[in-house]
């Protein structure tokens, strides 16, 4: 896909080529103006675009930092970045963590600050959005790319910019206008909490720059340096989850406000949509932070609420028993979940629950410790303008585990006040305008209604045309779909070369799902040459995502030398992490290092403890290894017919060595009555998979 149209680009080259001399002229008085910018160019294609803006600092003393992610490089581009008549140009690489900010910070804390007058700080995100609703503002296409790069670069603008921020002594920062905003109540308790963690004392109507490009006193600067913030400190950004990234993007501004200065906006045209902006604000979420009515937690609101419109909402009463729950697309009472179940004495099932979030990566904090700690806080009494949120259909949405408890304590036909929101569902025929509108977040929704013929006629073919018009658009979640679709031959014909270009697209925007099967691509040699240390690659980032899949591959390669340095410490590291997410593969990989003392110390118990968790999940080996545990005794009480039980579990699913030991088990008599035929059976069957101590037996 072309971002840029060439004819565009051209059209504005030869524009700013004209006016060269004129901009020259309006700032040679200030030409001895020592200028850093530091672009983050995590799309390579638009630096061609870039470049025309940076062109106006060319007369300044102006060096280049260009930092860029590992991996998604163009070498033609960066040939071409050394070679674009700077001062100074300098190339950064880093892997993907802090957004933009983090390499921003670490480029700070590697140059000298009083060698410049003025900092730029720039990036090249924004230029794929069909449409954004942020800040009480509309962006379509590339408004949003615009407006950052028109809010700090133009014929009188650039010159303006730098005046502003070297002879005006009550200005600090220069961005566009419209994107000096201001945090709705969430995002400011977040921003806040982390800046006391550093020892910032910020405002709590602190202002900050929407989209963080943006042209700075560098003097202003010392404090975000003087920090001791590094590219390490980013490492567990998560999307959907409010991080010290997100803090820093406002943090590097507010601290220019509380530093005694200001932030300057400049206007730029644009276009404003005030239609269907009327619309948005009246479906906007962040109304319900403002009710004095109740209070709603910040948590729960940016990861469910913020993106979402709502119709309307009120509070009622209503009684515990008609709440709902829905959890991996099922529909249960409250009396039938979880946490209700642990109240009254199920730990395991509660155990379980925990996991199975985990592994879903709904809530990865869950555990029965916090859930026993919030028990005795609700004891003590809380704070009743946190009232549970409902939906339209009385499915919960935050508070399930104060209801659970309630409904322990009073009973089901106890009533509590709720909030319930009516939350705006798009029909198809909305969903099919905004489509064919270009927005991809309804393409892709499409995709997925034909797919699974949901409230329609089930479609393949419709499904993979709205994926890949959304997948063409940059929809990353679009682009996995494809690469599905192509790898398993569903609705296209399978290409696995197909799939992984659309696998490549998804994962370099950080999708695991994608990640991790351009590593099984990479591992396999499918659709791509096989690369060992390239599959541990995307394995890496996948499983540093916590997707368990990739964390156990990634065990396997510490574990056997592929594609990176045996390390069977590592490894097991690894392992564990995955095997917290209920994958059977690695809970077995555990209970054979516990066994053979390979990257941990041997405890028979404790491999017996991941064979069991492996075995009970369906796993032959580990069924296997289970029932010569009970064979023997070790790391457990010796017992014939537990042995029997798991030899036969593993014999039926075909392991050759379950069907030997079954096969003794049955001549012997020993945990199962003696039976000849059964045993014969059991050997014959060992025999053909080439099993020696059956072949010599039979």
């Amino acid at each position: 896909m072309r971002i840029f149209g060439r004819k565009k680009i051209d059209y504005k080259r030869n524009f700013f080529l004209k006016l060269e001399g004129l901009v020259n002229n309006l700032i040679r008085k200030k030409s001895d103006v020592r200028i850093a910018v530091i672009l983050h160019l995590f799309y390579m294609e638009s630096w061609k675009e870039i470049k025309l803006y940076l062109d106006f600092l060319k007369p300044y003393k102006t060096d280049l930092y260009v930092t860029y992610v590992e991996g998604f490089e163009n070498k033609y581009i960066l040939e071409e970045i050394l070679n674009s008549g700077f001062q100074k140009v300098e190339l950064i690489k880093y892997e993907n963590h802090g957004f933009d900010i983090g390499s921003f910070i670490d480029v700070l804390n590697k140059i000298d600050l009083d060698n410049y007058d003025v900092v730029y700080k720039l990036h090249s995100k924004g230029i794929k959005r069909s449409r954004i609703f942020i800040y009480h503002q509309i962006f379509k296409n590339r408004d949003w790319f615009e407006n950052l790069y028109n809010g700090l670069f133009g014929i009188l603008k650039t010159d303006n910019t730098i005046k502003l921020l070297t002879n005006h002594n009550d200005i600090g920062l220069v961005a566009a206008e419209n994107l000096i905003v201001s945090d709705p109540l969430h995002k400011q308790s977040f921003t806040l909490d982390i800046s006391k963690t550093l020892n910032i004392d910020l405002s709590e109507n602190y202002n900050y720059v929407c989209g963080t490009c943006f042209a700075i006193r560098s003097s202003l600067l010392k404090q975000i340096k003087n920090l001791g913030i590094s590219i390490k400190d980013f490492e567990k950004t998560e999307r959907g989850v409010f991080s010290l990234a997100h803090a820093m993007e406002r943090i590097v501004c507010a601290v220019v406000e509380k530093q005694g200065y200001k932030l300057f906006g400049n206007k730029t045209k644009r276009n404003e949509y005030n239609d269907e902006l009327e619309k948005f604000e009246q479906l906007n979420s962040e109304r319900l932070l403002y009710d004095k009515r109740f209070k709603i937690d910040y948590d729960f609101f940016y990861r469910f609420l913020e993106l979402r419109q709502i119709d309307s909402y009120e509070i009622v009463d209503i009684r515990l028993c008609d709440i709902k729950r829905k959890f991996n697309n099922k529909i249960f009472r409250l009396d039938e979940v979880s946490p209700f179940k642990f109240l009254n004495g199920d730990r395991e099932a509660y155990k379980q629950y925990c996991n199975l979030n985990k592994k879903l990566s709904v809530f990865d904090n869950m555990s029965i410790d916090r859930y026993e700690k919030l028990c005795t806080s609700l004891e003590e009494g809380f704070d009743e303008r946190f009232l549970p949120v409902i939906n339209q259909e009385d499915v919960i949405m935050d508070g399930q585990h104060r209801c659970c408890w309630l409904m322990y304590k009073y009973g089901l036909d106890y009533k509590i006040k709720v909030l319930k929101l009516y939350i705006h569902k798009k029909d198809l025929k909305e969903l099919l305008k905004d489509a064919k509108q270009g927005d991809y977040t309804a393409q892709y929704r499409l995709g997925n209604i034909y797919l699974t013929g949901d409230g329609v006629q089930q479609d393949v073919s419709k499904a993979i045309r709205w994926f890949r018009e959304s997948a063409e658009q940059g929809s990353p979640y679009a682009q996995y779909r494809l690469g599905e679709a192509y790898r398993r031959g569903t609705g296209v014909e399978k290409d696995d070369v197909e799939s992984v270009r659309w696998f490549q697209k998804s994962a370099e925007q950080e999708n695991r799902f994608a990640q991790y099967r351009l590593g099984e691509a990479y591992l396999r040699g499918t659709g791509v040459e096989k690369d060992d240390v390239e599959s541990v690659r995307w394995f890496q980032k996948s499983a540093e995502q916590g997707n368990p899949y990739a964390q156990f591959r990634l065990g396997d390669a510490c574990r056997t030398g592929t594609g990176v340095e045996k390390d069977e410490v590592a490894s097991i590291r690894w392992y564990k992490k995955s095997a917290e997410y209920d994958n059977q593969h690695a809970q077995y990989r555990l209970g054979e290092a516990y066994r053979t003392g390979t990257g941990v110390e041997k405890d028979d118990v404790e491999s017996v403890r991941w064979f069991q968790q492996s075995a009970e999940q369906g796993n032959q080996h580990a069924q296997y290894r289970l029932g010569e545990a009970y064979r023997r005794g070790t790391g457990v009480e010796k017992d014939d017919v537990e042995s029997a039980r798991w030899f036969q579990q593993s014999a039926e699913q075909g392991n050759q060595h379950a069907q030997y030991r079954l096969g003794e088990a049955y001549r012997t008599g020993t945990g199962v009555e003696k039976d000849d035929v059964e045993s014969a059976r059991w050997f014959q069957k060992s025999v053909e998979q080439g099993n020696h101590k059956a072949q010599k037996i039979m």
